[in-house]
């Protein structure tokens, strides 16, 4: 699959995406978080790095108000450089203010504290990816931005379990086999509205 079939896809299932209406979203995004706060990885995280949904993903924001009930602390993707693709996580608290980031996506407005992507193998135990599409090789496809790429660039997150990377997706997100890069995040499971996707340990 070259970059062209790629972005083919992309756009095919984002469209298949945009299909849902906004009460789909929800309900099945309730469905997939129900499905992911009981798994033995959630559970035994202190830090869990979410993202703010667009163009109809899965909506993880509920985490917030359960993670906190739950003694865990959230944080959320920062951009801190949009012509060198870099982020960063901020903490968030349930009520806590909001503002809308580079690309119009909301981001803690009162940052005192972050997470680099230096740091993230030592201070996040669990981080919620959005995706496009999967395989049940762990591969993922984003939109092509490569934020996440490059923020988990070299971790060796294999051999500390730290993070733990979860896709969360729809079902008919799934095909066959994506392409693989050397730069490419692989996933450590992924949660749709079945349950738990059971991958195949490629590494």
């Amino acid at each position: 699959m070259d970059s062209s079939q790629k972005g083919l896809l992309r756009r095919l299932l984002c469209q298949q995406r945009q299909q849902l209406s906004v009460k789909s979203v929800s309900s099945l995004s309730q469905v997939i978080c129900r499905h992911l706060v009981v798994q033995p990885f959630y559970l035994s995280a202190r830090v869990i790095a979410l993202y703010w949904p667009i163009r109809r993903e899965v909506d993880p924001i509920s985490l917030v108000e359960w993670a906190h009930t739950d003694g865990k602390k959230v944080v959320l993707p920062v951009i801190s450089s949009v012509s060198a693709r870099q982020m960063s996580f901020a903490f968030l608290t349930p009520g806590d203010p909001l503002k809308p980031g580079p690309f119009g996506i909301p981001e803690p407005a009162c940052v005192t504290e972050t997470i680099s992507c230096q740091e993230i193998v030592t201070k996040i135990d669990l981080l919620l990816l959005p995706v496009v599409a999967f395989d049940l090789q762990g591969g993922r496809l984003g939109y092509g931005g490569g934020y996440y790429d490059r923020c988990l660039a070299g971790i060796t997150h294999r051999h500390t379990g730290k993070p733990y990377l979860v896709g969360l997706a729809y079902q008919f997100q799934q095909v066959a086999a994506l392409p693989r890069e050397p730069h490419d995040v692989q996933l450590d499971v992924v949660v749709t509205e079945q349950g738990l996707c059971k991958l195949v340990d490629t590494f």
